[in-house]
């Protein structure tokens, strides 16, 4: 198995199966695979960018320093819009947060779980490529990647 990491505008991973893996992961099984990997990266991009989001917005360059009126007034201004930013950035980084935590251990870990189970019972190589179609099928699905989700999954991530 080939491994290519494509860097330009999107990240990705493509893998070259060559024969007879090819037979497990075919063009549209690696396709799968990429939406997958591509979500997962897309979700460590806006961790990333929260992370520095938050390093700029720490309230240092305020200082209490002797001020004028006109001058407090507009430190308090700005600390109430700080503080509003504050809370906005805690609010979406739970989201990130808990979405990873869900992604990599209610939907992938669960996922794995019952692949191996189904692994551990097939009889022939269909049976393995259900169980492997099924495994796919349930993190795309639960991932909000699948086609009932387009519509939430295209408002998460409408500007990532």
């Amino acid at each position: 198995m080939e491994l290519e990491i494509g860097a330009g505008m999107y990240f990705s991973l493509e893998y070259d199966a060559r024969v007879p893996l090819d037979t497990v992961f075919t063009e549209s099984v690696m396709a799968r695979y990429l939406r997958i990997f591509n979500f997962l990266w897309k979700l460590r991009r806006v961790e990333h960018a929260l992370i520095g989001a938050w390093k700029t917005m720490k309230p240092n360059c305020i200082t209490s320093h002797s001020f004028t009126k006109p001058q407090h007034a507009v430190k308090l201004q700005l600390l109430s819009t700080l503080r509003r930013c504050q809370v906005l950035w805690n609010q979406m980084n739970h989201f990130i947060t808990n979405l990873q935590y869900y992604i990599m251990f209610e939907v992938l870990e669960v996922s794995w779980s019952n692949f191996s189970n189904e692994m551990e019972v097939a009889r022939d190589l269909d049976d393995l490529l259900a169980a492997h179609d099924k495994y796919l099928h349930s993190i795309v699905e639960k991932s909000l990647l699948g086609e009932r989700s387009q519509a939430l999954y295209k408002s998460l991530f409408v500007s990532v």
